[in-house]
């Protein structure tokens, strides 16, 4: 199953798609719109910060297909069950199911949460209150999340101020919850950056006045303690999240561009999609070595992750939206399907479906 985004839909059109696939015989079997958020109405982005279908995840039974705010949950028979929605998440990205529910990506709110499938919060962790994450990002304080705010109305959030880690990636496993921070704002910038935001600054002030200036520099610092801006350094990093413990930081590496995505263990290895370099990339918890498979599709937007088997992945890509496999053995990708000619339409995920779900409807 592959679900992706469509950037800048029209009014009334879809803003994504639920495709289900055969890789081994390259075709679409089914594609169906996404059932879009009902806080559409909230848009601030002219791009639409609402859009698209987004992660996919299954467990005992169950398959969970998230739009922006929204988890809707689906049996085997494709018949839907429940869905699931909490003023807590809000632009949701990847989802991990448990036999209790199923953990959430909300990017806006900077936090991972994990919703029973009776709608409820159970857990939730934000690296917000880790004091050694909080040091490491090189934020004297950072504001905690504000359980005031309903994230799913964009138009009632600074978004510049609440994504500051950009939550996107979360995984279950025997040690723990990995959860991927997959572009950390770092307030730090080196000289270079200092001398443009300096120049920045000076045009500023001509045109709004340095006193204007001085508050909303004052206002950052009082609600972050630092001046997380755009244009400071940015990692993208995977922790390891254990109940009463420090997140251990298992990956760490600077940033192109775009946001790192997705995650998946193997062996003592961790694959990522580097979406800015466009290429799937594991990396040796141990020794941090990197092995990489290059996508040679320009403005790829590399995203949605999942194995084939042996040093084989499935990674998706934008302009053509199109899924493309990967061999961490031999450094080369090849395209192994299109899913449309729409430009505008980007990959979001990619998940195994269980042999045993019946054939999937027309639409959702």
């Amino acid at each position: 199953m592959v679900t992706t985004v469509i950037r800048g839909a029209p009014a009334g059109a879809p803003t994504g798609m639920v495709y289900v696939v055969d890789v081994n015989h390259p075709r679409v079997i089914s594609a169906t719109p996404v059932f879009e958020t009902r806080w559409a109405w909230a848009a601030a982005n002219p791009r639409g910060g609402h859009r698209g279908a987004r992660g996919i995840a299954t467990v005992d039974g169950r398959i969970a297909i998230a739009n922006a705010d929204e988890i809707h949950v689906f049996d085997r028979a494709w018949q839907r069950t429940a869905v699931l929605s909490d003023r807590a998440v809000g632009d949701i990205h990847e989802l991990c199911a448990t036999p209790e529910g199923v953990w959430a990506c909300s990017t806006r709110s900077d936090e991972v949460v994990h919703l029973g499938w009776d709608g409820h919060v159970r857990d939730r962790w934000s690296w917000r209150e880790d004091a050694a994450l909080v040091r490491r990002f090189g934020y004297r304080s950072v504001a905690p999340v504000d359980d005031r705010v309903d994230y799913r109305v964009l138009r009632a959030v600074n978004v510049e101020a609440t994504d500051l880690g950009h939550v996107n990636g979360v995984i279950a496993t025997n040690e723990g919850l990995l959860v991927s921070l997959g572009r950390v704002r770092l307030p730090s910038p080196s000289a270079r950056e200092r001398a443009a935001a300096f120049a920045g600054a000076v045009a500023r002030a001509a045109l709004v006045g340095r006193p204007v200036s001085r508050r909303l520099r004052a206002d950052r610092l009082r609600r972050f303690g630092a001046d997380p801006q755009p244009g400071a350094r940015r990692r993208g990093l995977i922790a390891l999240v254990r109940p009463g413990r420090a997140a251990q930081v298992l990956s760490d590496r600077p940033l192109p561009g775009w946001s790192n995505h997705n995650q998946l263990v193997h062996g003592s290895e961790l694959v990522l999609c580097d979406t800015g370099a466009g290429a799937v990339v594991a990396v040796d918890r141990d020794s941090s070595a990197e092995r990489q498979a290059p996508i040679p599709q320009p403005s790829c937007f590399l995203r949605g992750l999942a194995w084939l088997g042996d040093d084989r992945f499935l990674a998706g890509t934008r302009r053509p939206a199109a899924l493309w496999v990967a061999d961490l053995s031999t450094g080369r990708a090849e395209r192994a399907l299109t899913l449309s000619g729409e430009q505008r339409e980007s990959v979001h995920d990619i998940e195994p479906l269980p042999d045993a779900w019946d054939d999937p409807p027309s639409r959702l």
